[in-house]
């Protein structure tokens, strides 16, 4: 996190734009969630839902808490967006989506259908468009270089146990 915030003091002092995709750490780290062999969307989902504070502390500065599995209606079909939040510094809403296998091309269809959502039905004229979060255990570079929503976050997340696994490992 603290490099996190170099790199943007640094773009700032340079006159550059800071951009979500730069203020929103990648991997996440779910603080507290303990490793489960296999991890699941309801797992994950329980612990945001738990630990909502935690969860819009490690996206960054300004993130509020809504509300999980936000009920939306599209045609006759009811959905459920996994993680609604406001950005209060951003003025915009913030769908995340939870997923536990890599990155697929339905994960960014199914986001932006509901990112749409959001900016119809929800969003106020002085809001800025509603940004996505898709949280995945693994990346697909390939597929992540056609991604042309600049919306569109795509980031991994993993529990506090695997990120003292990766410190201890790099101690051997």
């Amino acid at each position: 996190m603290k490099d996190l915030i170099s790199e943007i003091k640094e773009k700032l002092l340079k006159r550059e734009e800071v951009s979500v995709n730069d203020k929103i750490p990648n991997p996440i780290v779910l603080k507290g969630l303990e490793y489960k062999e296999r991890l699941t969307e309801k797992i994950v989902q329980k612990w945001i839902d738990e630990n909502p504070s935690s969860f819009c502390e490690t996206l960054g500065e300004g993130y509020s808490y809504i509300k999980s599995q936000y009920k939306i209606k599209i045609g006759l079909n009811y959905n459920y967006i996994d993680v609604l939040l406001f950005n209060v510094i951003d003025m915009n809403y913030v769908v995340v989506e939870i997923k536990v296998t890599e990155l697929k091309k339905e994960h960014i269809g199914q986001i932006e259908t509901y990112m749409n959502y959001i900016d119809v039905n929800l969003k106020k004229d002085f809001h800025n468009k509603t940004t996505g979060i898709l949280l995945v255990r693994e990346n697909n570079k390939w597929l992540l270089k056609y991604i042309n929503n600049d919306g569109i976050l795509v980031r991994n997340y993993i529990t506090s146990d695997e990120r003292v696994s990766e410190y201890l490992g790099g101690l051997k």
